[in-house]
């Protein structure tokens, strides 16, 4: 068959009358593609709404598909007449397929380029990965054998065709098919309570296509006045139409876009909201639908919209949660999406929105069998391999610290509640911990001081603690259904406010301030008190909260930090390593002629030696010992910190070969990045990479030359002769950085996209103030004191890290110069981090995305040295310093150091530790596992939480929970000072 020219110039064959085009159910007419796929019946060319395209036009739809999927059409392509074929549906259920074609307009042939683009899709590779996605399925003993083509396709397409990823997906998609019975069994729209749900909510995806390719669902209330139906029937309804979907999109899209419409939203329509609900959808839809959301856009919204929307964002990917917007009114809207796809009641001309939900709807009762069918094909975690997944840990579900509170009754016994009716107030009273025997149900002990003591109405019933609950029991008015509450809702503001702190940040707090400014709102009936609970944990889990005072643990803190690098540790392992799950690893990692580089530490959670890095962590961990001594000797952890400095110092020995020549990597990221498991089990080429006059790295080098003199006067007492070599090394690395100037990610290019250098100036002066420390020789503090002008070092920075040195020379200087330009530019450095430094509501100083709390660590520690070196605001910088540290170690409600304190991180980002103990096989689905680490990374400090105080404890999300060597090192010497101060303090 001739292949039909796609640059728009070739001509193809007419098929229907002249006018076809007018009604353009299937349009053939000039385009750069033969097919114009299908415009919504509802809609003429033009895009107004046509009434009387009706039996005629769907019959002249019909003769066309017919025509379609029945004739080869001349000067198609094989892959045009694909196409043709799952736009008509002439392969798999054709009814359904047509019908659900009449709902969803599919892209053009030119849209279709732009998302193919858009979702990394090759039409000569897709169905490779179809048929790979296939075998692999049939290769999980606890998911489905097959499924349906389309839909693994519509997976592929929404994980841009990453294999990984859409296993990922799929194997989630089917274990919340088990996990959440709710959302996944009884799908049946015919019910009479989803009939229900159905005339008063909406959520019909609209006809048209955005400009560039996106789906765009609107989701709104029907009706004003309704009582709040089941929360989980209208996410069950959600996602039938998400299964649906997952068939009609043939083509794919290149995102999806919501709209919600709060115009009749009010405080009694989130009464049925639990925050178990709410985070078990969330999840379901983020990590098992291949859903790409592009834009939410809430419409119609009130204040108090406003702050729901604001305590849901939490539960909410940082990328998707900066892709709200709220609209003040519909002009703006129309900036995103375009009018002609809207329905006539917000403004566009596409049809009616009560059509296209009826459209819907009928689609939704015809895949009935369907639903009942795919009820039993799920996840089995009776065969998953390995553990089974833990529901709990899923959600984040916890019903441990839970106390048995009673229901007492105050009249007649008759006048108890049913045990089912007993059961539901329980479950209510605490929707996350489970209910025990009859009258009685659980709710977090962490939160008994938080239920208000209420003003007193007709009394019922009264809810008491074993405890201190009894002195603050509420009194509750019930009404006919036996159950319903009546709170006055001052009692509860000034309950929350009397705890809270001077600032109420946290959404929750915002919104009972609402409440209470606000008349209207000052006695409203709560159909049940789910919502109150639900703010009562957003309120206690942040700002308003009332905690024990903090009593941090610094030095079991420390001492755990030391078994993390141990955890690092590559090469042979001595005797005295602590790490049981550890075992010799990488013994023939070789330079390019044969030089052993075996030893030396795991950059993060992969397995590649980064000495730049390596470096800046060695500098700062012999910086911590050489000023807070005493705080190593009285953990007794001195001769470990020794040993976790010279783990990295006997490695730069290695790499350095001759004096212009030094190793500055081992490994190749792209490749390690292939691999998940243990270190010990690598089996592949790992290349070396180096610095030379040919190839110079002043920065790795300068770098190198700081760790060496660091550690030299580190060991100056200890012992001597090694002392010494390490200086000779220094020395001869700090010539070689001086002499051949370059950037290391210029000769070992592989760096740059992971560990790039944005410079050489302030490694050079740190390697001379360091040699100055160390040697005392004038040379070197005059050096570095021309390269702290030349390279305008003196500028105060925002932060200090392995890639910005510039705080860390400022407070070097002033130390060994004592001279009041040092002083004023640290000191300029510290008073910025404490008063001006972007925070996070809780305190924490924000300064990056990746890394925050080592960075909030960092700062913590140059400003403790400040404090502690110079006298500078000694007070007000140690206070600091405690503040951040503290935040870490868990002094707002959960601790971001693995092994430590409460609620500490179970996933972090850790390939070792996320296998399973010997002789069980480690790999890819040890990563996407949704259980914790078999192995505890002890110390190891998480990236941590974004700019709200929001953390995900999700292995997959490195942002979060990635671990590296340099963010241990500020960590671990901060708590070293802070030790220092204790002891300080205590000695008078």
């Amino acid at each position: 068959m001739k292949t039909r020219p796609r640059n728009g110039d070739g001509e193809r064959k007419e098929i229907f009358d002249s006018d076809a085009h007018k009604y353009d159910p299937v349009c053939l007419t000039k385009c750069s593609t033969p097919l114009k796929f299908l415009q919504s019946p509802f809609r003429n060319q033009s895009g107004e709404s046509d009434s009387s395209r009706t039996c005629s036009d769907i019959a002249r739809y019909a003769t066309a598909s017919s025509a379609l999927s029945s004739t080869s059409i001349p000067g198609w392509s094989a892959e045009d007449q694909s196409d043709a074929d799952r736009v008509i549906g002439t392969t798999g259920s054709h009814s359904k397929r047509r019908n659900t074609m009449s709902l969803l307009v599919q892209p053009s042939p030119e849209l279709q380029i732009h998302i193919r683009k858009e979702l990394n899709e090759d039409v000569n590779t897709r169905d490779s990965d179809l048929q790979a996605i296939k075998d692999w399925l049939q290769k999980q003993p606890h998911l489905p054998d097959t499924w349906d083509e389309q839909r693994i396709m519509t997976f592929l397409r929404g994980c841009k065709f990453s294999l990984e990823k859409c296993k990922r997906k799929l194997d989630m998609y089917f274990t919340m098919r088990a996990a959440i019975p709710e959302f996944f069994t009884n799908r049946d729209i015919s019910r009479s309570e989803l009939q229900e749900i159905s005339k008063i909510a909406q959520g019909p995806p609209l006809p048209g296509l955005t400009p560039d390719g996106k789906r765009v669902t609107i989701m709104r209330a029907a009706i004003k006045d309704f009582e709040t139906p089941n929360i989980a029937d209208v996410m069950k309804i959600a996602l039938m139409i998400g299964d649906v979907r997952l068939a009609a999109e043939e083509v794919g899209v290149a995102g999806d876009v919501f709209i919600l419409d709060a115009s009749v939203a009010s405080v009694n329509h989130f009464s049925k909201i639990t925050p178990t609900i709410v985070k078990k959808f969330l999840v379901c839809v983020q990590e098992a639908y291949p859903v790409k959301l592009k834009e939410v856009h809430v419409v119609n919204a009130s204040p108090i919209v406003d702050t729901i929307i604001n305590w849901v964002k939490p539960f909410i990917k940082e990328k998707i949660r900066n892709r709200i917007h709220i609209h003040s009114d519909m002009e703006s809207l129309y900036k995103f999406v375009p009018k002609d796809i809207l329905p006539e009641e917000y403004g566009g001309t596409a049809g009616k929105i009560d059509d296209f939900n009826a459209q819907w709807m009928k689609t939704l009762a015809e895949y009935t069998p369907w639903f009942k069918e795919q009820e039993s094909i799920k996840a089995d975690e009776s065969k998953r391999p390995g553990k089974p997944t833990n529901y709990e840990d899923l959600f984040g579900l916890d019903v441990k610290g839970c106390e048995t509170i009673a229901i007492q009754s105050t009249r007649s016994p008759q006048d108890v509640p049913s045990r089912s009716k007993s059961e539901t107030l329980c479950r209510q009273v605490s929707p996350q911990c489970v209910t025990a025997p009859v009258l009685k149900c659980q709710i977090p002990a962490a939160h008994h001081a938080n239920i208000p003591t209420l003003k007193p109405y007709s009394p019922r019933y009264r809810v008491s603690a074993k405890r201190d609950l009894r002195a603050k029991r509420g009194r509750q008015r019930v009404g006919a259904a036996g159950n319903h509450l009546k709170f006055n809702i001052d009692a509860l503001c000034n309950s929350i406010s009397s705890q809270s702190s001077r600032r109420l940040l946290h959404p929750a707090a915002f919104f009972l301030r609402i409440i209470r400014t606000d008349n209207r709102l000052s006695n409203f009936q709560m159909p049940n008190i789910n919502f109150l609970v639900l703010l009562f944990t957003a309120a206690t889990s942040t700002t308003c909260q009332s905690m024990a005072p903090f009593a941090p643990d610094y030095r079991t803190a420390l001492k755990l930090s030391l078994l993390f690098y141990e955890a690092q540790r590559s090469g042979r392992l001595p005797e005295s390593n602590r790490v049981s799950w550890r075992r010799d690893s990488a013994l023939d990692d070789k330079g390019l002629h044969g030089e052993d580089l075996s030893g030396g530490y795991y950059d993060a959670s992969d397995f590649v030696k980064f000495s730049f890095t390596m470096a800046f962590t060695t500098t700062i961990l012999a910086w911590g010992m050489l000023s807070f001594d005493d705080a190593y000797t009285e953990t007794g952890q001195r001769d470990h910190g020794l040993d976790a400095v010279k783990w990295a110092t006997d490695y730069f020995i290695k790499c350095h070969i001759s004096p212009f020549e030094f190793y500055g990597q081992v490994g190749d990221f792209a490749m390690d990045h292939t691999f998940w498991g243990r270190p010990e089990d690598l089996n592949m080429t790992r290349p070396a990479y180096k610095i030379d006059v040919d190839h110079p790295g002043s920065d790795l080098a300068g770098e190198a030359s700081a760790a060496l003199a660091a550690a030299s006067l580190l060991f100056k007492h200890k012992n001597r002769t090694y002392s010494e070599e390490l200086l000779k090394h220094a020395v001869q690395l700090y010539e070689f950085a001086t002499t051949h100037r370059g950037l290391y990610h210029d000769a070992i290019p592989g760096a740059k996209a992971y560990y790039e250098s944005s410079g050489y100036g302030d490694e050079l002066t740190w390697a001379a103030v360091w040699l100055y420390k160390v040697t005392k020789e004038v040379k070197y503090i005059e050096q570095a004191e021309n390269f702290y002008s030349k390279f305008r070092i003196k500028d105060r920075p925002n932060e200090f890290f392995y890639n910005k040195k510039v705080a860390g020379i400022q407070l070097l200087l002033a130390e060994q110069t004592l001279r009041l330009e040092y002083i004023t530019t640290i000191k300029n450095f510290c008073d910025y981090s404490i008063n001006d430094q972007t925070r996070t509501p809780l305190g924490l100083v924000f300064i990056d995305k990746s890394g925050t709390l080592s960075h909030a660590a960092n700062a913590a520690f140059i400003c403790l040295q400040a404090a502690l070196s110079l006298n500078i605001s000694e007070t007000s910088y140690i206070n600091f310093a405690k503040e951040q540290i503290d935040y870490i170690l868990g002094s707002k409600g959960r601790s971001f150091v693995v092994g430590f304190g409460q609620d500490y991180p179970k996933q972090p980002h850790h390939s070792a530790s996320s296998c399973p103990d010997l002789p069980e096989p480690c790999g890819w689905k040890q990563f996407t596992w949704k259980g914790p680490n078999p192995q505890i990374l002890y110390g190891a400090l998480v990236s941590g939480p974004d700019q709200n105080d929001h953390y995900e404890d999700v292995r997959e999300e490195f942002l979060y929970n990635e671990v590296t060597l340099d963010y241990n090192a500020g960590f671990q010497s901060a708590l070293a000072g802070l030790i220092h101060c204790e002891k300080r303090k205590s000695e008078g």
